[in-house]
């Protein structure tokens, strides 16, 4: 039993691969344009090629520290949501063992296609019981 959503993997993977569209779309022009300036030095004693690399290495670097970001925080809530429902889960089998054993009975299960199975048997003193729980 799952109680947490997978569907927000499949967004976040589409949301991720149109920033890297995006992004690659950016550094073809930015290089375009740098490979197309051959223009000498600026005011600044630079390149335009050496402002261009240098803005390009700023925006990479920001943008995987916002991606290394995200992925840290999501991440983080994830391991909560799991956290979560394993308390949950293990909630719901502590009381399930609890209704089993808290009175002699004998609890027999059954599913279609396949034959008898005792889940419990606390009777232990009738006669005619079966001991084992198979």
């Amino acid at each position: 039993m799952q109680l947490t959503n997978t569907q927000g993997r499949y967004e976040a993977m589409r949301r991720d691969l149109a920033l890297i569209l995006l992004a690659s779309l950016a550094v073809a022009v930015v290089l375009t344009i740098v490979l197309a300036d051959g223009a000498g030095l600026a005011q600044t004693g630079f390149a335009a090629r050496d402002i261009l690399a240098a803005t390009i290495l700023v925006a990479a670097a920001s943008g995987t520290a916002g991606i290394v970001w995200y992925r840290l925080v999501t991440a983080r809530s994830s391991l909560q949501r799991s956290r979560q429902e394993a308390q949950t889960l293990r909630r719901s089998l502590l009381m399930n063992e609890a209704i089993i054993k808290a009175e002699p009975q004998v609890l027999i299960y059954w599913e279609q296609g396949q034959g008898l199975s005792i889940v419990a048997a606390t009777l232990s003193t009738v006669a005619g019981l079966p001991q084992s729980n198979s």
